[in-house]
């Protein structure tokens, strides 16, 4: 299921990368096309004008002279015109026209050269006038032009250099996306690990809270299901003769009812955690703190345990007392479970910083980083070997976990060399 759901993520984000990328792509090539065209239109829009203005009244040839660039009895206008058709030009263009008779010349160039073979653009022109249209591209002899007509005058721009330019950029622009597509596969395969480990953690998670949670289920229900059988092996006997298998489904049931219990409350917090609707009031945490105590010292005497008490008076907090009552409950059951065989357990209340901290410590065997860092989780129970009492389903200290974050405080653990292990509740 999550390498399924590693793959529709990859995929999905993949689509969308890749919709983007063609989306760049595409617009860089199409905005320099359009600005290869727009300088082509602005060259011939300029051999136009000057085309125009320098008329008949010339033959080309005679431009090349230097007696034509000197000669001081020439029009200023035509001398203007003359400069501006012998400017540098960056694409070669050449305009053609069509005189009174009908007959098609070839006018000026970029280059001044005379023009040998003219029948590819008087071709050329004959497709332009066919074609009606002011500005366009037209192809003669295996040659793409770009054209400007304008009252019976064409100016043909050499398309070839520019269409080669640009079949290189989109060449170019194609193996750079193409890099960049699989550069960013790459890292999206990588991130995608990354992205579902909390799902897979979440996910076996699940896992392992729904298989302890029948091993958990399946003990009690074994011990039900043999003492029913002793029942009724013995029908003749009387319900007082068989008190004692009574009893025991009856320790078994309260065992199942507390187990279900608890798992119903961790799954109803789960639905709620991201709603803010626990009921909280101003309470004094020190009179419900002395309250628990008070109760579980006849529980640690009988155990053979001390219980020791360092809280301070009028540590007022804001949360909900009912559940904070509970957190205190179960850290001091846990303590009393988990202290070695006489062990200490205290129990600490003070105002630090305007932070009410509550400290629960017992003596016993120092804990791993490991079990450290797993003592929260649902189900986890630490090394059997560790304290007398091996009742408990391992739900007691992520209940006080899921408690002390609804009630916008922090529950931690550390554990000495000494073998104190130590819990900070802070609010």
């Amino acid at each position: 299921m999550i390498t399924r759901l590693r793959i529709r993520i990859s995929a999905v984000i993949m689509t969308v990368l890749t919709i983007i990328i063609a989306g760049v792509a595409a617009g860089i090539y199409f905005i320099m096309q359009s600005s290869e065209n727009s300088e082509t239109d602005k060259l011939l829009d300029y051999a136009m004008g000057a085309e125009a203005r320098a008329g008949d009244k010339f033959e080309p040839e005679v431009m090349n002279g230097p007696e034509a660039m000197n000669d001081p009895a020439e029009p200023p206008q035509l001398r203007r015109a003359k400069n501006e058709l012998m400017r540098p030009a960056d694409i070669n263009w050449i305009a053609v026209t069509r005189d009174e008779n009908g007959t098609v010349n070839v006018g000026f160039s970029s280059r001044f050269s005379e023009i040998t073979d003219t029948v590819p653009f008087e071709a050329a022109f004959e497709k332009i006038e066919a074609l009606k249209k002011e500005r366009g591209y037209i192809t003669v002899d295996d040659v793409r032009y770009r054209y400007l007509f304008q009252n019976g005058r064409a100016v043909l721009a050499n398309h070839d250099l520019i269409g080669q330019t640009m079949d290189r950029l989109l060449m170019i622009i194609i193996i750079i996306s193409a890099a960049a597509w699989l550069v960013l596969l790459l890292v999206i395969v990588l991130l995608s690990g990354w992205i579902v480990k909390p799902i897979a953690e979440a996910w076996q998670k699940q896992k392992d809270f729904f298989a302890d949670a029948s091993h958990e289920l399946k003990t009690p229900l074994t011990v039900i299901s043999a003492n029913v059988d002793v029942i009724m092996s013995n029908p003749d006997e009387r319900v007082s003769e068989q008190s004692r298998w009574f009893e025991y489904i009856k320790a078994e049931e309260e065992k199942m009812s507390g187990l279900i219990s608890q798992m119903l409350y961790l799954s109803r917090e789960d639905m709620l955690s991201k709603r803010d609707d626990t009921p909280k009031t101003e309470f004094d945490l020190s009179e419900t703190t002395e309250g628990v105590c008070l109760a579980f010292e006849a529980l640690a005497f009988e155990k053979g345990k001390e219980l020791v008490t360092d809280i301070k008076p009028d540590v007022m907090c804001r949360g909900n007392k009912e559940e904070l009552s509970r957190l205190i409950n179960i850290l001091i059951d846990n303590g009393i479970k988990h202290s070695d065989e006489g062990g200490r357990i205290e129990v600490r209340l003070e105002k630090v910083r305007n932070k009410a901290v509550l400290t629960v410590s017992n003596t016993g065997t120092q804990l791993s980083e490991e079990q450290l860092s797993r003592v929260f989780d649902r189900f986890y129970k630490i090394d059997k070997s560790r304290g007398e009492d091996k009742e408990g389903y391992g739900l007691g200290l992520s209940i006080a976990k899921t408690i002390a974050e609804k009630n916008d405080g922090n529950l931690t653990v550390q554990s000495d060399e000494q073998g104190v292990t130590m819990f900070v509740f802070k609010m």
